[in-house]
């Protein structure tokens, strides 16, 4: 398997790993801690954490403390990997997409379906784009658009939908860019984001902290509270000789 890191392929299967049929696939991930970072609201990874190996009824799929550990580790340096590319401005964000390589198709649904999965998190929340520019309602209004067309729920004409799947690994990390800077922008423009502002990385502290509650779950009192404290990767999938 190219394309990808040996940290993101170790991540992956870790993710394979679990026992829970509602964990993550890699890519659905990427998508969702890209909602995760985008929300005008502030999701504490107390919230959030758990829906990636499968929500509080799947905490046995995580066996033991050490890959339980790693597992974390793993999915909080990706999360800040895409701060980073985001800080760096446009054109650095890079969605995660699998490749079916029989085909060549971008299997950009995977991706839409995690996004989709933060944004139910605060689906209130997204309100605040109508009161931005053109550019930011298009881009939310684009992912929508593919959020339904993966679900199959879209009531857009066959033309306009075979342009926006034909379009949408290109236009995805587009969108993300134009939402990130919208929310930047409304800290910077002195409309500070509901608990919480632009600089949204991980900090080491707070790793820890998770790291000591999971270590606690696995002897059976851990609890996660929410309060406390262009495309350029390719994931494939299918034979490659």
């Amino acid at each position: 398997m190219s394309g990808i890191s040996n940290r993101l392929k170790l991540l992956e299967k870790l993710l394979a790993d679990l026992e829970s049929d509602e964990a993550m696939l890699l890519t659905q991930l990427d998508g969702f801690l890209a909602g995760i970072l985008i929300c005008p609201d502030l999701i504490l990874p107390g919230e959030w954490l758990p829906m990636v190996w499968g929500g509080s009824d799947s905490d046995a799929a995580l066996e033991s403390t050490k890959e339980a550990e790693q597992l974390i580790a793993l999915i909080l340096q990706h999360y800040n990997s895409i701060v980073a590319d985001l800080q760096r401005g446009p054109g650095h964000y890079a969605p995660l997409f699998d490749i079916d390589m029989r085909n060549d198709e971008v299997l950009w649904e995977i991706w839409i379906d995690g996004f989709d999965t933060a944004r139910q998190l605060r689906a209130g929340s997204w309100a605040e784009i109508a009161g931005g520019d053109e550019k930011t309602r298009s881009a939310w209004a684009g992912l929508v658009a593919l959020v339904q067309i993966g679900l199959g729920e879209t009531t857009l004409p066959k033309e306009q939908v075979d342009d926006l799947i034909a379009k949408a690994p290109d236009l995805i990390p587009h969108y993300i860019e134009t939402l990130n800077a919208w929310r930047i922008s409304q800290h910077v423009a002195g409309q500070p984001l509901r608990k919480g502002g632009p600089q949204r990385a991980m900090p080491l502290r707070l790793r820890k902290e998770i790291q000591a509650m999971l270590r606690t779950k696995l002897t059976g009192e851990f609890s996660l509270d929410a309060t406390s404290p262009p495309r350029k990767v390719l994931h494939c999938l299918g034979n490659q000789n």
